[in-house]
């Protein structure tokens, strides 16, 4: 149930980051590319930027936006906080535990995991927003009905230039493919993880469960049904053998003695040895009555 939403919000995350990229640069630029005014660019920033905030609050804390508990702990914390808390950049290819992680727009700066990058990428965020602050804030999500027209882009050379200047937007553009957005997708890979091992489990438990009920079902056959049932039989032979220990055989003459005998013998028999005894027996009654005419 805690996955799921977890690793919607580890998605938005990225995506957040990326509106944020964007639309600081359009801040900065004002070209109208994006086909909003400056008013509306600064709201579409503070949007993205206060959402991105919730939503990694969500991933790692948890108690918010669906998700119950954060990846702080849980199955892939261990994985999880030694890319967010970590001194260093373990994201990087050719990255070596123990070295210090700079970026080239901020040189000075060494990097503290995921975590610390989100704090300065915020800073620096909210430093774009307090140059370029609005007198009112914009409705970025305005339907075109109200929409202002807008002219063609138009690329201002000397705000172009001022973003390698200025360090906050140059720090902000550099993360659009860099650390921060390589440690982002690098912690969703250990939630996809996190997942699978739930997953597997999950199987592994149902398939366990499955066994279970197997095995009953088994059991309660062989004590209900089947050993009920031999039980029984055996009963009705005893009840059957003392109805005929108290029945008058000797009324009965030699032959049906014989086959009332052969029939409730205490072994199995197959049919040649029954026709070979009911010759015997017939052979034994022939006897008996010649035996009878003479006498």
């Amino acid at each position: 149930v805690n996955i799921p939403a977890k690793r919607n919000q580890a998605g938005r995350r990225r995506f957040l980051h990326r509106a944020c990229v964007h639309f600081a640069r359009e801040l900065a630029l004002g070209d109208g590319l994006s086909r909003l005014n400056s008013s509306e660019i600064a709201a579409a920033l503070r949007w993205s930027l206060d959402e991105l905030k919730a939503a990694d609050n969500a991933v790692r804390l948890g108690g918010s936006k669906g998700v119950s508990a954060g990846s702080d702990r849980g199955l892939g914390s261990v994985d999880h906080n030694s890319y967010v808390y970590s001194t260093g950049c373990p994201w990087r290819d050719n990255y070596t535990i123990g070295e210090n992680c700079t970026v080239p727009s901020r040189p000075q700066m060494l990097v503290h995991g995921l975590y610390g990058l989100l704090l300065a990428f915020y800073d620096a965020c909210e430093a774009v927003l307090a140059k370029n602050l609005p007198e009112e804030w914009g409705d970025f999500l305005r339907t075109p009905q109200n929409c202002s027209v807008m002219g063609p882009v138009k690329l201002d050379a000397d705000k172009a230039a001022s973003l390698s200047v200025d360090m906050d937007l140059a720090f902000i553009l550099e993360s659009f493919d860099g650390d921060l957005f390589q440690a982002l997708a690098t912690v969703e890979d250990v939630l996809e993880v996190e997942q699978n091992v739930i997953f597997q489990l999950v199987h592994f438990e149902g398939r366990l469960l499955y066994g279970i009920f197997i095995g009953l079902v088994v059991v309660l056959f062989y004590f209900v049904v089947f050993r009920n049932t031999v039980i029984g039989s055996k009963t009705e032979i005893k009840r059957t053998l003392r109805f005929l220990d108290q029945m008058p055989v000797f009324v009965l003459d030699v032959q049906d003695g014989e086959v009332l005998r052969t029939f409730f013998q205490e072994r199995e028999y197959d049919v040649k040895d029954h026709q070979q005894m009911m010759a015997e027996a017939a052979a034994q009654a022939a006897t008996a009555a010649a035996l009878g005419q003479l006498l």
